[in-house]
Parts: structure tokens; C-alpha cells; sequence
């Protein structure tokens, strides 16, 4: 039983690291597609440029907040994030 639970564990902390290697890139593709660097866009949402660069990267999970201040700035619509992340 133990070794069934540590398993299950172990398949959702790897589905949750490649969700976030794909959000964090599709992020850098819109940061990218608005022609902003780290540098600028990090200043425009509020953030640290480490904090950016470590979102795109997957090694750290935005808030709802932030998510919301980069889609924004890069001119995507919620929507349109949606549907990128559920087509790639």
C-alpha cells in the first residue's frame, strides 16, 4: 500500500514539474512575442528578474496575480492563454 501511494506521489510531483515547464515557456513565448525583456517585463508586473527567469524555467509556479499582470502586458487575453496551453 505504501509503495502504491509513494508511486502515486511520485506520477502527480512529475506531471505538476512538466505543467510547469510548460506554462513557464509558453509564458517566455508571449514575453518573447511582445519583443519585452526579463529585465522590462519583470519591472512591468512587479517581480524580480531571478523570479521571472525561474518561472520561465519552470522551477517556480506564478500566483494568479502575476499571471494576470504578464498577460496583460504581453497582450494576451485569458482565453487566448487557455487555448495555447490546451493545444501545445
Amino acid at each position: 500500500m505504501e509503495e502504491r501511494v509513494l508511486s502515486t506521489y511520485s506520477n502527480l510531483w512529475v506531471e505538476r514539474k512538466e505543467d510547469l515547464l510548460q506554462q513557464g515557456k509558453t509564458l517566455k513565448k508571449f514575453r518573447k512575442q511582445a519583443k519585452l525583456t526579463q529585465e522590462v517585463l519583470a519591472e512591468r508586473i512587479e517581480i524580480s528578474v531571478r523570479h521571472l527567469s525561474d518561472i520561465e524555467n519552470g522551477k517556480s509556479d506564478p500566483s494568479l496575480t502575476i499571471s494576470k499582470r504578464w498577460l496583460k502586458v504581453t497582450g494576451i487575453s485569458t482565453l487566448q492563454h487557455i487555448s495555447y496551453l490546451l493545444l501545445t
